[in-house]
């Protein structure tokens, strides 16, 4: 702004925070250029009510299709700040009815960027791999931080004018894109948003992409609930997330009205496989933020899982004994027999421990039937129609006496004293075998080894 004779305009905190507030110091100064966050845009009302506006620039976070209603004024921007902030833009101009995602867009004047894989080699289109820029505006490192800039900030392999230093330099960003038909960016994520849960890698922005699909929703943020706590990937190392084995997938998204879980995990059946569909869908009137605009992931609240609203009491002893088997192994105050074992917070791992812990009762189940009957009310009519085990009492001591002989040993007494055999004594002990003219001497001594 400054640069070009305007004036730049510090909105105060206040401010910010008041939308109607916002509006008026608007149209009050003017204001023809806005820069925020897609998070913080969600949430105004309608800017177009500021009749100076001309542009509004977006980006630090993955655009929302929500914000198409400025399609004219939008410019998406994205940029690190080791870049100086702006290396890529996309005017939402461009969008046509044959764009499906929002682009990133293309690099800007004096900067070249890259999409490579996991041994730096350039992808073909449509193809993801991690973005790096070059250019002008990257900075020269970290301060005092070598290690960091050994990591981040690489020699270009790809520069082919040696005499030019502009881009000699790439900056290694660890955000996942890939390049589009038309040479534009689409951008999928953080490589370190990717988790792995019980053995599959998982890419949360993946199924945030998916959830923003559907017409109702306006924000979605996807996050691995970590060992039962607050903890998101915010506060956890990818090798932490790795690591650990006790997450679950939790979707917190914002809508004019909630939207039932079954009607959510229908639509996400369409797009993901069965390991990729959150275990909590949390609704909200709308996401919680940083002072910056962002996100506030520490700000979210705890996931729940999806009990029916009607409780619905066991009606038997097998019923109550399962049920209780149900609380223990979920860690849930009450759990009704109408209620999916996978929706609050059972997974394929639980059912095996589940299974071992009715057939403790005395009750046959796999997990297959888990899978299948997923409420306690399925099993029990499952298990009511098992015929009852008849117990066997065998006897396990050691058993001392004299007993008759066996129908085969009878028999072949019987065939001997008749004389149908000639030599019956060796009746178990005769054999035949052919073999080329042997050494006797050595074959004799080989026995006598092995004897020994």
């Amino acid at each position: 702004a400054l640069l070009t004779g305007n004036t730049l305009c510090v909105v105060d905190q206040e401010t910010q925070k008041s939308p109607d507030l916002l509006i008026d110091y608007m149209e009050k100064h003017q204001v023809t250029h806005l820069h925020a966050t897609p998070s913080y845009l969600e949430n105004m009302p309608d800017l177009t009510r500021c009749q100076s506006l001309k542009r509004i620039i977006s980006g630090g976070e993955k655009f929302s299709p929500a914000l198409l209603r400025y399609q004219s004024l939008v410019i998406n921007e994205y940029g690190p700040t080791e870049t100086t902030v702006t290396s890529i833009q996309y005017s939402l101009s461009q969008l046509n009815s044959q764009t499906m995602t929002i682009p990133i867009g293309k690099p800007i004047q004096n900067t070249r960027v890259y999409v490579l894989d996991t041994n730096d080699q350039p992808v073909p289109i449509g193809v993801s791999g991690e973005l790096y820029i070059s250019g002008v505006g990257l900075a020269r490192g970290y301060l005092n931080l070598p290690k960091l800039n050994e990591t981040y900030f690489i020699d270009n392999p790809f520069n082919t004018n040696q005499s030019s230093h502009d881009y000699s330099r790439l900056y290694k960003t660890g955000d996942v894109v890939k390049w589009l038909p038309d040479g534009n960016i689409q951008y999928i994520g953080r490589n370190d948003k990717q988790v792995k849960i019980r053995g599959y890698r998982i890419e949360l922005a993946e199924i945030e992409h998916s959830l923003l699909t559907k017409p109702d929703i306006k924000q979605v943020c996807v996050v691995a609930y970590v060992d039962g706590s607050s903890e998101s990937l915010e506060n956890t190392t990818k090798e932490e997330l790795h690591l650990n084995q006790s997450q679950v997938l939790v979707a917190y998204y914002v809508s004019q009205n909630k939207i039932p879980v079954d009607e959510l995990e229908l639509y996400l059946s369409e797009f993901l496989p069965i390991y990729m569909i959150p275990k909590s869908f949390i609704w909200m009137q709308s996401l919680p933020l940083t002072s910056n605009g962002k996100v506030n992931y520490r700000a979210l609240p705890a996931p729940e899982y999806d009990l029916r609203d009607q409780y619905v009491a066991p009606t038997n002893s097998m019923e109550t004994k399962l049920c209780e088997i149900f609380q223990d192994l979920l860690k849930i105050e009450r759990v009704g027999i109408e209620d999916d074992f996978f929706r609050i917070g059972g997974d394929s791992i639980l059912s095996i421990q589940l299974t071992a812990r009715i057939k403790s009762i005395g009750l046959e189940c796999s997990v297959k039937d888990i899978f299948d009957r997923r409420t306690i009310k399925n099993l029990t009519r499952q298990f009511n129609y098992q015929k009852p085990k008849i117990a066997i009492d065998a006897e396990q001591g050691l058993l001392e006496g004299t007993f008759d002989l066996l129908p085969i040993q009878s028999w072949f007494f019987e065939q001997a004293r008749l004389q149908f055999f000639s030599n019956h004594q060796h009746w178990n002990q005769s054999f035949l075998i052919k073999v080329p003219l042997l050494n006797e001497d050595k074959l004799s001594e080989a026995i006598n080894r092995l004897a020994l």
